[in-house]
């Protein structure tokens, strides 16, 4: 019987020295999104550069274009753009008919050749346009600016981003008679990639052959945006 009581009060005493902890997941909670931004000028720039030619053949269209675009090509890199940085982007040939009192004929072939060029030094960018078109370059589809390596510049927005998320859970937590206690989970809800914008467009240029061009083409570069999104979980006490 004493074995029994022993028995008893021992486990009464165990029992009462587990401490007894609530987690913060087992608190009051409150959810928000916070959003951070940072603004940089862009150090590259990419333009497209085409060349659309007619003739009666299509070997002939393609002679044509063919030469047209080493020229084109050839002038780019005489401005210092490296070959690597010089890409062809789309290329097609078609036959052309003339539609004429409900019949339609053979009327020759169109040859097109658009080359991507990638522009590391922003200073010349309005001479590989000039230049280009000048070659022989008749169509573009427009210029995008960008940041070749933008990773630090998101990690900048990622901590703005983190701020935001907890001066809104703060003021959420004051407007509820309550205080942040703690971090429960956190999501980076962005996906980081290299900022690319759209600044300039303009589609079938025909100016080569318009006039003896030493033309640069002003461009503005302006400034890009880095962003970032996080979604974190605080507890509330």
């Amino acid at each position: 019987m004493k074995k029994c009581i022993l028995a008893m009060l021992s486990a009464i005493l165990l029992i009462a020295v587990i401490p007894i902890t609530v987690s913060a997941a087992e608190s009051p909670t409150i959810a928000v999104s916070g959003a951070g931004a940072v603004t940089a000028a862009p150090d590259m720039a990419t333009v497209n550069l085409g060349v659309t030619t007619d003739a009666a053949t299509a070997a002939q269209a393609l002679q044509r274009n063919n030469a047209a675009v080493e020229a084109v090509i050839k002038a780019v890199r005489a401005l210092g753009v490296a070959e690597e940085d010089i890409t062809t982007q789309w290329f097609s040939i078609h036959q052309r008919w003339n539609w004429r009192d409900g019949d339609s004929r053979p009327d020759g072939y169109t040859v097109n050749n658009t080359v991507s060029v990638i522009i590391r030094n922003l200073d010349i960018v309005g001479e590989v346009l000039g230049a280009g078109v000048a070659a022989g370059a008749n169509a573009s589809s427009g210029i995008q600016f960008g940041i070749s390596d933008a990773s630090e510049l998101y990690l900048e927005a990622l901590a703005l981003a983190a701020q935001d998320a907890q001066r809104k859970a703060n003021a959420l937590a004051r407007a509820l008679n309550r205080t942040v206690s703690g971090i429960v989970t956190v999501t980076e809800t962005s996906s980081f990639h290299a900022p690319i914008a759209r600044e300039f467009a303009s589609n079938d240029m025909a100016l080569a052959g318009a006039a003896p061009m030493s033309m640069d083409v002003p461009v503005q570069t302006g400034e890009m945006m880095v962003t970032a999104r996080v979604q974190i979980v605080f507890a509330l006490r």
